[in-house]
């Protein structure tokens, strides 16, 4: 259904029901918002389209809306105002407060491929005690070879 149909059916009655086929949701929104009425049903129907019920808006703000459409319509103006999408301004940032005297600085954080900072103390002691016996620094030494430069399997410790 073309826009110009869809005009027709919103003639001021109080309720409007229209069969409109295959149409743009939004537009149709926009339309029968920008001429004063509410939109209370948009379905589809299969093989017919869309189906819209309307109501008429007596709120002076939508009766306002449709007299400034009609009045656009009759100037040869589009129904619909072109418009650009509104994009709010940026925040402005907070004023800065410095802080309080003899706060701290904020800490900043360090590099991740830098060397870590130096610690802030030493490590502490170990608790007094027993503690476990170090380990040797060196494997123990080979078994003794036999004249021929072979072990002698009877000396070396190993349990058949």
């Amino acid at each position: 259904m073309e826009e110009n149909e869809i005009r027709a059916h919103l003639d001021g009655r109080g309720r409007v029901e229209m069969q409109l086929g295959d149409v743009d949701r939004q537009r149709v929104e926009e339309i029968v918002r920008a001429l004063g009425y509410r939109l209370d049903v948009m379905e589809f129907v299969p093989r017919i389209g869309y189906r819209a019920e309307c109501e008429r808006d007596d709120a002076p703000n939508a009766r306002r809306r449709a007299e400034l459409s009609i009045e656009r319509l009759r100037a040869g103006r589009p129904l619909l105002p072109v418009e650009e999408p509104y994009v709010p301004p940026p925040q402005p940032a907070p004023p800065y407060t410095p802080p309080p005297p003899g706060t701290p600085p904020p800490r900043r954080a360090r590099a991740a491929w830098g060397p870590p900072p130096p610690p802030d103390t030493a490590p502490p002691p170990p608790p007094p005690g027993r503690r476990a016996p170090l380990r040797p620094r060196f494997p123990p030494p080979p078994p003794p070879l036999t004249g021929d430069g072979f072990v002698d399997l009877d000396h070396a410790g190993l349990d058949e």
